[in-house]
């Protein structure tokens, strides 16, 4: 088959633009197994393109891998610079002692070159190979504080002066350690370190590294030494990285590492957290006055300055925040005007100290006082300005409240039962409080439970954060006397007795006490003997009746209803019955009720009125004597 010229070209410029395509280079990732949502995906990437990081010959970095002794080595060698000069020197040096450790080929070159810059010495080099670090296919690997430290002196900072007196760094730090301090202090400072390490300013010094760590940590340590070089470094791009960057956000955390050293936290509006370090060169204003680190606090909007290539703090610029807590008084110091609370923030327990203003307006249980009145654990709302407290409002931990017990409730059930008592103070006011599981309840002097409180019990109490831990009641007594007008007995229940008082002309009803004493005709009786219209002298305190003398004979029956017929000539009234406790006569019933001089008629409390003052349809309840056919009235009282 012949194809013509035409058909030829057009193939001919297909596999040209295909072999064109197919040697377009690719940006797809470095390494296959290192994605660009990789967390150290940047770091990675530009230390291969950079030459100071290399995969494995199949394309694979692997990340998660820890590192060995020589491959740390290996990776801090890359950042030093030396010249062929010293190259020679230190092989004409060096060579025989790797050699004799059996360091292999590949990692000659690196052990020499930190050998040879103080990185190691060969004191660690033989420690080393004792430990079995050096061998092919070893397992040891190197923790996080040993590859710190070989970073920075690569990086020059043992040089570096720093104040002896430096506190702590992180706080997971064993004493073995202190001698490192100084280093981390400056790795942290170069950014090379996170200064929360871990996370939650631990270190985790004994942890192993992996391959995506030391990739950002040599990333970090290049940026570090492009603005401090010690010596020049080859690198594709010379340019040092100068300049500051401003950031604006929430002071979320502070951490105090002593010696006038402190890291904090800024919360960016996109709830990213980033630490820095503060020293006693970072220049601290608010609202554009010099203030001290110490009247900094936590939720405070900030502005800071720092410069691209350190992790210092240059400028801290604060703004007033207004801010109103509620908590609980930790500490007092009245003599230095500070006062420390503890607050809940989103469920977390949090302490603040404050500056107390000198005219601030502070308040216990609604009265004026001063700093000096305030006690641990009194709660307090506390409005504050910049760290210093301005009105301060207080109420006792420990308190009296006094009044009448109006009400006793109880909530759950078993061990978990709660109660609540209503008081009454003398003026009226009614409150409820939650007693404590554990409060002292005292009656009448002697030791008692919350259920042996009675409604109408003097009581008073010692309140902790308006829970009562103290009950201290007294039984009110008063003399009540009248008509028995209802018994209720109910299963498991005390029994209830109902008297229409004479005075008030009311029915009261009360529990009859347990050890009640009961007279019935100058006789000793039971609760079983009372009966309905006994006529009854009773002593009651608070709610129960503690004694009660009662009357059978004597006993006058009641009956209640409205007037249909008076008749004042002959002293008569027909009365339409509501109710009776008269044996016969009940409700709609017409009784005849006979009066006589002796006969008394009042309304309320007085009876000072005679017969003429009754009208037809007044309702009144009638006390008097059933004599088979008409009802003899001792007294009428008008409802």
């Amino acid at each position: 088959m012949r194809f013509s010229k035409k058909f030829i070209k057009v193939i001919s410029l297909s596999l040209m633009l295909f072999m064109l395509i197919s040697t377009m280079p690719s940006y797809a990732a470095t390494y296959k197994d290192v994605q660009n949502s990789h967390w150290a995906y940047e770091y990675i990437e530009r230390m291969s393109k950079s030459g100071y990081i290399k995969g494995d010959p199949d394309g694979r970095f692997r990340p998660g891998d820890n590192l060995t002794y020589l491959e740390v080595l290996s990776f801090v060698s890359r950042i030093i610079n030396i010249t062929e000069t010293e190259k020679q020197s230190m092989r004409n040096k060096y060579q025989t002692i790797v050699t004799l450790y059996n360091v292999p080929a590949w990692a000659q070159d690196a052990v020499m070159t930190c050998l040879y810059k103080g990185v190691i010495s060969e004191d660690e080099l033989k420690y080393a190979d004792s430990m079995g670090a050096i061998k092919t296919g070893t397992t040891k690997r190197v923790n996080r504080i040993d590859t710190s430290v070989f970073l920075a002196k690569a990086m020059g900072l043992d040089k570096v002066s720093v104040n002896s007196q430096i506190g702590q760094v992180y706080k997971d730090l064993k004493p073995e350690h202190e001698k490192y301090k100084p280093l981390l202090y400056l790795l942290i400072d170069a950014k090379v370190l996170s200064p929360e390490g871990m996370g939650n300013y631990e270190f985790k010094p004994n942890d192993p590294v992996k391959r995506e760590q030391m990739a950002k940590m040599i990333s970090m340590a290049y940026d570090y030494l492009q603005g401090n070089p010690q010596t020049p470094i080859p690198t594709p791009d010379p340019t040092p990285n100068v300049g500051t960057d401003i950031i604006n956000g929430v002071l979320y955390k502070i951490t105090n590492y002593g010696n006038n050293t402190y890291f904090i936290t800024i919360k960016d509006k996109n709830n990213k957290e980033t630490a820095y370090l503060v020293d006693s060169k970072t220049s601290i204003t608010l609202d554009g006055k010099s203030i001290p680190f110490a009247n900094l606090y936590e939720g405070q909007d900030i502005e800071i300055t720092v410069p691209r290539d350190g992790n210092t703090v240059t400028t801290i610029k604060a703004t007033s925040v207004e801010e109103k807590l509620t908590g609980y008084i930790k500490y007092v110091y009245p003599s230095a005007n500070r006062i420390v609370i503890e607050y809940k923030d989103n469920k977390t327990n949090k302490t603040a100290e404050l500056t107390v203003d000198k005219d601030a307006d502070i308040t216990l249980d609604g009265k004026d006082i001063t700093l000096f009145d305030l006690k641990i654990k009194d709660e307090v709302n506390i409005i504050s300005k910049n760290n210093v407290a301005s009105e301060i409002e207080a109420v006792s931990a420990s308190r009296d409240f006094e009044g009448v017990i109006t009400k006793i409730d109880k909530d759950g059930k078993s061990s978990d039962v709660k109660y609540y008592i209503t008081i009454e103070d003398s003026k009226g006011n009614e409150r409820e409080f939650e007693v404590d599981s554990d409060a002292d309840v005292y009656r009448n002097g002697k030791s008692a439970h919350i259920e042996d409180l009675r409604v109408q019990d003097e009581v008073e109490i010692e309140l902790e954060y308006d829970v009562v831990v103290d009950i201290d009641a007294e039984v009110v007594e008063k003399d009540i006397s009248g008509q028995i007008t209802k018994i209720t007995d109910e299963l498991n229940q005390r029994t209830k007795i109902t008297i229409l008082n004479k005075k008030t002309n009311k029915e009261e009803t009360y529990t009859l006490a347990r050890d009640a004493k009961i007279t019935i005709d100058k006789t000793k009786g039971t609760s079983f003997d009372l009966r309905k219209g006994f006529y009854v002298d009773a002593v009651v305190g608070s709610d129960e009746i503690i004694e009660i003398k009662a009357n059978s004979v004597a006993s006058q029956s009641l009956v209640r209803g409205k007037i249909k017929r008076i008749s004042n000539k002959n002293k008569e009234i027909d009365l339409e019955v509501y109710n009776s406790d008269i044996s016969g006569v009940s409700y709609g019933d017409t009784l005849y009720v006979k009066t006589t001089k002796d006969t008394l008629v009042g309304y309320g409390r007085y009876y000072d009125y005679d017969l003429d003052y009754l009208a037809r349809n007044d309702e009144v309840d009638i006390y008097g004597y059933y004599d088979g056919y008409s009802f003899i009235a001792d007294e009428i009282n008008i409802r």
